[in-house]
């Protein structure tokens, strides 16, 4: 896992949206980078979800702005609701500027479109491989049980602390070359 994020210290993670990410509460999920995606679509159409993005900001503009108070009472339930729907469905990819580095997986069986959509695109899949699944498709299998949630946490904390690991490390990199470079 290490040798996927070595390239630069702004490495991006997606991971599939599942129970058990919802569960596992990892707190370092956001400091190594990890973008929580929607299942099939979300990598290939990124293009048309930063369109969304870019509304959803417009419209957190607007509520900071004077005029957000002027309108009317339809109209701000219809902002609202549009915001929410936006909010919902863009939860964890909004920060997502790229495609990611590596998509991690725990069921590979349930996300087969994500694995499928990964591999077109050529990021490499790390993925939590159970007895029922094909290894053969997912360039990082991790042998073990994704249904047990302690089991998911355990393999997910070892993820997350070599993508810190190796995101310090490549920020420490930048850092020397760039006093290097300046020096």
């Amino acid at each position: 896992m290490a040798s996927v994020c070595q390239p630069s210290a702004k490495s991006g993670f997606a991971a599939t949206a599942s129970r058990a990410f919802s569960e596992t509460h990892i707190q370092e999920l956001d400091s190594a980078a990890f973008h929580i995606v929607g299942v099939g679509g979300t990598l290939t159409n990124l293009a048309t979800i930063r369109k969304s993005i870019g509304r959803l900001k417009y419209i957190e503009e607007i509520e900071q702005s004077p005029e957000y108070k002027k309108m009317g009472k339809q109209e701000l339930a219809a902002l609202n609701r549009e915001a929410a729907k936006l909010r919902r469905n863009l939860d964890g990819i909004i920060e997502m500027s790229q495609l990611p580095d590596a998509l991690v997986v725990i069921d590979t069986i349930r996300e087969q479109n994500a694995v499928n959509e990964a591999r077109r695109l050529g990021i490499p899949v790390v993925a939590i491989v159970d007895t029922n699944a094909d290894p053969e498709v997912i360039d990082y299998p991790i042998a073990g049980n994704d249904d047990a949630i302690r089991a998911i946490r355990v393999i997910l904390q070892k993820l997350v602390d070599a993508i810190v690991a190796a995101s310090n490390e490549a920020r420490i990199r930048e850092q020397v070359e760039m006093a290097g470079v300046s020096a």
